[in-house]
C-alpha cells in the first residue's frame, strides 16, 4: 500500500467563513469607490463644452448605477471564489493494492473538517492536464473522478503538495492510474 500523507496545511485552514466575509466586504467597498469615481469623473472628462456638464444628468440616479457596478463586480469575484473552493483539499492518498481502491482523505478548507472516500480502481478515472498561467507558470492538474463524478481536483503547483518531499513518487503513482 502506497500512502502519501500531507500534514494539514495551516494556510488553507485559515480560509474560513470570516475570512471570506472580510474578502467580500473589501471587494464590495473597492467596487463602490471605483463606481463612484467612474460616475462622477468620466462624464466631466468626456464633456465637450456644451450647455452643462453631463455629470448633472447622472447625479439624480448615481446611487442606482453605482449599485449595479458594485453588484456586477462582486458577482464575478464570488463566482471565482466558489470555483476555487468547490472541491475539498486532498490531504492523504492511499493506493491500496490489496483491496484495489484509492482511499482519499479530504479537507474542507472552510470548516476544517475531514472526510474520507474510497474509490475502487474499476470506477477510478484520473485525468491529467497541464495549464499555463502567468502567475503560477506551468501547472499539473489531476482530476480524480468516480462514476463520472469529480471527487477531487489536485493542482500540484497551487496547493501544499508542491513542497511534499515525495511528490515525484505521488505523481508516478497517479500517472499509473490515468485512464
Amino acid at each position: 500500500m502506497n500512502t502519501f500523507i500531507l500534514h494539514e496545511p495551516n494556510r488553507e485552514l485559515t480560509e474560513g467563513y470570516f475570512t471570506a466575509l472580510m474578502k467580500y466586504s473589501v471587494v464590495f467597498l473597492i467596487a463602490w469607490m471605483f463606481g463612484q469615481l467612474l460616475i462622477f469623473t468620466y462624464p466631466c472628462i468626456a464633456w465637450s463644452g456644451e450647455k452643462y456638464p453631463p455629470t448633472l444628468t447622472w447625479l439624480n440616479n448615481h446611487h442606482i448605477i453605482s449599485w449595479i457596478l458594485v453588484l456586477v463586480g462582486t458577482y464575478f469575484y464570488v463566482v471565482s471564489e466558489i470555483k476555487k473552493y468547490s472541491l475539498p483539499l486532498v490531504t492523504t492518498f492511499r493506493f491500496n493494492a490489496t483491496q484495489e481502491q484509492l482511499e482519499l482523505e479530504l479537507l474542507n478548507t472552510y470548516s476544517g473538517k475531514t472526510s474520507q472516500t474510497s474509490i475502487p480502481y474499476n470506477q477510478l478515472k484520473i485525468d491529467f492536464k497541464t495549464k499555463e498561467n502567468t502567475w503560477y507558470g506551468k501547472q499539473r492538474v489531476y482530476r480524480i473522478t468516480s462514476n463520472e463524478q469529480t471527487s477531487a481536483l489536485v493542482n500540484i503547483e497551487k496547493t501544499a503538495w508542491k513542497q511534499f518531499p515525495e511528490i515525484e513518487g505521488l505523481v508516478e503513482e497517479l500517472n499509473k492510474h490515468i485512464a
